[in-house]
């Protein structure tokens, strides 16, 4: 039977480095799953968030996020295994506040947002000190963590399609999960290259990202000096071993003898006067596999292919593609694919009034681009750099307005606002993520049978994850035990965390059957069955298919049979016993082999029947009705039984072939 499941050295302590981090520590005394339920009330209505599920062990440390500062939480435990689910007594805590380097949002301007729990992060760029942090939908921020920063130049991040950070920081990639793991780091081994601006995930597991390097040119023609450094910018894609399986570089496609000054943002990496040609601050991952950059100081989006590394289409200033008057846009950031050929970004200075979001469509067939929809809002925002737009799942678009502040925004395809915070302080990008804490996964059943016969052993249910909690009629310890199961459906729950499955098992009934012995001296199974099989202590007899058979031994019978639905049992077991024939007849019987010839007889009786056996009980011969007997022998094994009945009275004997030529 199943142990009880208790809890032991429970502690909740605030993380002393993090006002909007608690971490739980306990023991179960058998090895479990873990998780916690936390919640704050506020007018009137509760909030609920839950934690991820520990492994399965004894030891649990569990870190619980999505907290508001300065708020009361009541916190309940819970633990499961196959055997047991069971829950703590709740407890109490108090946040504290904020510290003031990390209180960043203002409360929303405007919130048409159901879901409080709705999660944006972005960040804001301080070298050593730089942080991201999310906010809820009230504006409230509910997380937030540091990290350095080499150089503010190589500040590049974005929110990757596994609910991670990616982080390039001039010579290292980043990941890290919101429980502060880092799950990647890998390390660029080119003394002169800087990662900068954005990376992503692409679909094959490999992390691309921007990179610059500087290399010497002759710009007599363009800024009059003969020996330029310029920044050149490529790109790079990365295993997750670290390996550098391609490297894109625009110098190796276009002339950089074109190259003009644009700014000093290299300076202090490269030195004075070093010429930021390109500046690329997006990338991303095709539909088709190609690589799509925007290039802030050529106000063009170039597509790449990958296989041969040639420019497919440029569109902007120095577009391939034809576009409709008035199709600009300028130092734009963020290009992001919606649906083949359908692409979005944030447009910093294509209008001279207002910074906006843009999606607009190639059509490859006559190599041209025109707009589909836009985004500018009002009143009107300019944001010189930086900036991004997304396009959420419920079709909605969230696009971050970096000024000397932020306004985040989230508005729907008609233009409507629905939602607008504030940051105090300006960051790169922001994302709406689909969670902080990951929900926990859907259990769901494998390997289990949709039937079972009710006299079945009790057997393991499996589940995906595995040790999800069971529950159901029959459920004894973790498995199902057809026996003691209701016939017909019987359903069975499995619980992992707050997720809950529930199937069916049909229990078909088990056939039954008891042996009865005829007036002729058979045993028998008189209900129908579909198949027989008749056994002599323990050993198939072959050929005894039949629902009644002819014991042609001592000892012990059962049968096996099986119903419609192709359940199996066994009868009852009848222990038979053969009488001995000199016990029962007097010295008239007489028995008599000649040659091949068996000769029975017996005077003093008008008539018996006679009936020969092998010795698996199969009937090798028959007559009946007659006082004397003569027999050929010749086809009958060396070994038979001869069985002689009276009436209902039978007797056996084994007798052994006689060769008497």
């Amino acid at each position: 039977m199943a142990q009880d499941l208790t809890f032991e050295d429970v502690n909740l302590v605030q993380n002393p480095d993090n006002a909007l981090r608690v971490q739980a520590t306990l023991t179960t005394s058998e090895p479990a799953h873990v998780y916690v339920q936390y919640a704050y009330t506020q007018n009137g209505e509760m909030y609920t968030e839950t934690s991820t599920v520990s492994a399965l062990q004894k030891e649990h440390d569990i870190n619980l996020l999505a907290l508001r500062d300065s708020t009361f939480y009541q916190f309940r435990i819970f633990a499961f295994n196959k055997k047991n689910k069971i829950q703590s007594q709740l407890y109490e805590l108090i946040t504290p506040k904020l510290p003031l380097e990390v209180q960043n949002f203002e409360s929303s301007k405007v919130s048409r947002l159901e879901n409080r729990q709705t999660y944006t992060i972005t960040n804001t760029m301080r070298g050593s000190q730089s942080y991201y942090f999310i906010c809820d939908a009230e504006g409230r921020l509910v997380w937030y963590a540091d990290y350095p920063v080499l150089h503010n130049v190589c500040n590049g991040w974005r929110w990757s399609k596994d609910n991670t950070i990616l982080q390039g920081d001039c010579k290292t990639i980043r990941e890290m999960d919101l429980l502060g793991n880092l799950i990647t780091e890998i390390d660029i081994d080119e003394p002169e290259w800087n990662l900068h601006h954005d990376l992503m995930k692409m679909r094959d597991g490999n992390i691309i990202a921007i990179y610059t390097k500087p290399e010497m040119a002759d710009l007599t023609n363009t800024t009059g000096n003969p020996e330029s450094i310029v920044a050149v910018d490529g790109y790079i894609v990365v295993n997750p071993e670290g390996e550098t399986i391609e490297n894109w570089s625009t110098s190796d496609h276009f002339d950089i003898q074109t190259a003009e000054r644009k700014g000093a943002y290299w300076n202090f990496i490269y030195g004075s006067g070093t010429v930021d040609w390109c500046h690329f601050n997006a990338i991303e991952e095709d539909i088709d596999g190609s690589i799509l950059i925007s290039v802030s100081h050529w106000s063009t989006i170039l597509k790449i292919d990958r296989a041969s590394g040639e420019v497919k289409w440029q569109l902007g200033e120095r577009g391939t593609l034809r576009v409709p008057p008035g199709f600009t846009f300028r130092q734009q950031h963020a290009i992001t694919v919606l649906a083949p050929n359908r692409y979005l970004i944030f447009d910093n200075l294509g209008l001279q009034e207002s910074s906006r979001a843009m999606e607009f469509a190639v059509e490859t067939i006559d190599n041209r681009a025109f707009q589909f929809w836009e985004y500018i809002p009002q009143p009107n925002i300019v944001s010189l750099t930086r900036g991004n737009a997304e396009r959420l799942s419920n079709g909605n678009t969230l696009i971050f307005f970096p000024t000397n502040r932020g306004i985040i925004q989230e508005i729907n395809e008609e233009g409507e606002l629905l939602w607008e915070v504030e940051t105090q302080r300006s960051g790169y990008r922001a994302y709406r993520i689909p969670y902080i804490n990951k929900p926990h996964p859907k259990v769901r059943f494998t390997e289990l049978p949709q039937s079972v016969c009710s006299n079945a052993e009790p057997f393991e249910i499996m589940t995906e994850p595995t040790e999800a909690y069971l529950m159901g009629e029959a459920i004894e310890d973790g498995k199902f035990n057809p026996q003691k199961a209701n016939l017909g459906l019987n359903k069975i729950f499995a619980a992992y965390g707050t997720t809950l499955q529930e199937i069916n098992i049909e229990v078909w009934a088990a056939p039954e059957a008891d042996i009865q012995i005829t007036d002729n001296e058979l045993l028998e199974i008189t209900d129908a069955f579909e198949t027989y099989q008749w056994y002599l202590n323990d050993t198939l007899i072959e050929g005894a298919n039949n629902h009644q058979y002819q014991p042609a031994a001592s000892g012990l019978y059962y049968a096996e049979i099986s119903n419609q639905n192709n359940c199996i049992a066994y009868s009852d077991t009848l222990n038979y016993v053969y009488a001995n024939i000199a016990e029962h007849l007097n010295d008239a019987l007489q028995f008599m082999q000649l040659g091949n010839f068996l000769i029975i007889e017996h005077p003093g009786t008008p008539s018996f029947s006679i009936e020969i056996f092998n010795l698996q009980g199969q009937k090798i011969f028959a007559q009946h009705g007659q006082s004397n007997y003569q027999i050929n022998t010749a086809q009958f094994p060396s070994i038979y039984l001869v069985r002689i009945s009276f009436g209902k009275h039978f007797w056996v004997e084994k007798l052994l072939q006689v060769d008497n030529y």
